[in-house]
């Protein structure tokens, strides 16, 4: 799923195929502007109060978006209307970060309250709760492996863990020592051997995943936008406010 960037306070991303370009608005509402044209295609209007996030399918047909009203809302871009709507109760703290399964079928949340919860995407129904029971700070970023048997969070903690996603058991565990500010974005290379984070140090590190090792920093004089890796898996592909573009080849 393509994950949103933050410009100006708003919640913004490319679909996967780059066909159009999305944004949340303060009146609660996500504009789909198309790509080609540099119109504005429809708005997504449904959520009763601010959106956290928004993320768009691999075949970027379909929208999803999570609001501070609770509700998970699926979307169709093309014309703005509202498939599926489902009510998530379980998190006691603000949703920090969510993705899907390949498929769609299941949607994993993580919150500020540090748990991951599993979902059934459709009914918002909870399918299973991993507590976690390691981080000592908020829980900021989660992925999932391809196979849904493995998810990796990151915290404020500035700790990197990999866990089973049937019981909750902490699989592997890497503090990352450079940062010196709390880490906002991370992302891992299709192997999951690579590591990237940004923080609010203004700096992007690439870390050996297995022992936390810190390969590479690259250090900014602005806040720096989550990194995002190519589709051919070769490039890591970071932007600074400051209007710079940083490319490292993935080795």
């Amino acid at each position: 799923m393509q994950t949103g960037n933050f410009i100006e306070g708003k919640n913004s991303a490319f679909s996967n195929d780059g066909s159009y370009f999305l944004y949340t608005s303060t009146n609660n509402t996500v504009v789909i502007v198309d790509s080609e044209t540099r119109q504005k295609r429809c708005t997504l209007i449904g959520h009763t109060v601010g959106i956290g996030w928004v993320i768009t399918s691999p075949d970027a047909k379909v929208i999803v978006t999570s609001g501070y009203d609770k509700t998970i809302r699926i979307w169709n871009p093309t014309n703005g209307k509202e498939l599926q709507r489902c009510t998530l109760i379980g998190h006691t703290e603000e949703i920090s970060w969510s993705i899907t399964s390949p498929d769609d079928s299941i949607l994993v949340t993580t919150a500020y309250d540090r748990t991951v919860r599993i979902w059934n995407a459709t009914n918002g129904e909870e399918l299973h709760r991993c507590t976690l029971t390691g981080h000592t700070g908020r829980v900021v970023w989660t992925i999932m492996s391809p196979d849904d048997s493995i998810i990796a969070t990151s915290a404020s903690d500035r700790t990197v863990r990999i866990w089973n996603s049937t019981n909750g058991e902490e699989l592997q565990r890497c503090t990352l020592i450079g940062h010196t500010d709390n880490i906002k974005w991370a992302i891992m290379s299709p192997d999951d051997s690579i590591i990237a984070t940004t923080a609010f140090d203004k700096t992007v590190r690439m870390w050996n995943s297995t022992n936390g090792e810190e390969l590479r920093v690259s250090r900014s004089y602005y806040w720096v936008r989550p990194p995002v890796i190519t589709p051919d898996e070769n490039l890591l592909i970071n932007a600074d406010f400051d209007g710079r573009v940083r490319i490292w080849k993935l080795e």
